[in-house]
């Protein structure tokens, strides 16, 4: 199931428009009524934009892989820290 979210704050930063999912600007019912009649309208955009926006979720947002980044930076800094000591 695709996401329409309005453009505020950090969304736009999480769902890409007409990638993972659609945008309306904060506000315009219209936009969003459009948004909405646009995905109802067209099931293969809303698989698409659904199945995009489940997979971007596994690999950036799952606990695993949110680890693993965050691993990566300590390993960074550590290396980074032991650079700078010598």
């Amino acid at each position: 199931m695709p996401v329409v979210c309005s453009c505020i704050g950090g969304l736009p930063e999480i769902v890409e428009d007409g990638k993972t999912g659609l945008l309306y600007e904060p506000g315009n019912a219209y936009e969003l009524a459009d948004r909405i009649r646009t995905l109802w309208q067209n099931s293969a955009l809303c698989q698409s934009l659904g199945d995009a926006g489940r997979w971007k979720v596994r690999e950036n947002y799952a606990a695993e892989g949110l680890l693993n980044r965050l691993l990566g930076i300590y390993e960074k800094v550590i290396a980074e820290s032991r650079r700078i000591d010598d």
